[in-house]
């Protein structure tokens, strides 16, 4: 009688999709993914995840890339760590190396440095962190610091973009 300490589900090549009002909202997959149903059940992700959230028209409009993710079902908080990659539907990409995901507050936020790239050319870096809703469409930074473009600058990022 010798104590189980692995996973009690395992699965590989995971995929589900999130439905809301019989609406495809959201899509998880992952290569490996484990349940633990103890006291506190929580899924993990050790290879990594790809989160996809998606319109109306079953377009996506925020994805979310990480090397490892966490995520506990009782109080719907989840944690991806390792070159954590957002970006919403504006191409605004955001990179960091850890977020947490909380679902009941509908909010994606952290603590340490994170860079958002907007595709106007402004740079943001979030020294202390940022908070965010869901889709990553409104967000702010904590000791925030960044770089705008100057007259004549928006002419060559639009020239580039065009190219």
């Amino acid at each position: 009688s010798e104590e189980h300490n692995g996973p009690d589900l395992y699965a590989t090549n995971f995929r589900t999709d999130y439905s809301t009002n019989a609406k495809l909202s959201a899509r998880l997959s992952a290569p490996v993914v484990q349940k633990f149903m103890g006291a506190t059940p929580y899924y993990e992700f050790p290879n990594g995840i790809e989160l996809l959230f998606f319109d109306d028209n079953k377009k996506v409009k925020t994805s979310l890339t990480a090397e490892y993710a966490i995520f506990f079902e009782t109080n719907e908080l989840g944690k991806a760590t390792g070159n954590v990659i957002i970006t919403n539907a504006d191409s605004t990409i955001l990179r960091t190396e850890e977020i947490y995901i909380d679902q009941k507050n509908d909010s994606i936020y952290n603590n340490v440095p994170v860079k958002i790239n907007e595709v106007n050319g402004y740079e943001i870096n979030g020294r202390k962190g940022f908070v965010s809703n869901l889709d990553f469409t409104i967000y702010k930074f904590r000791k925030a610091i960044g770089k705008i473009p100057f007259e004549g600058e928006f002419e060559k990022i639009e020239a580039q973009k065009n190219e």
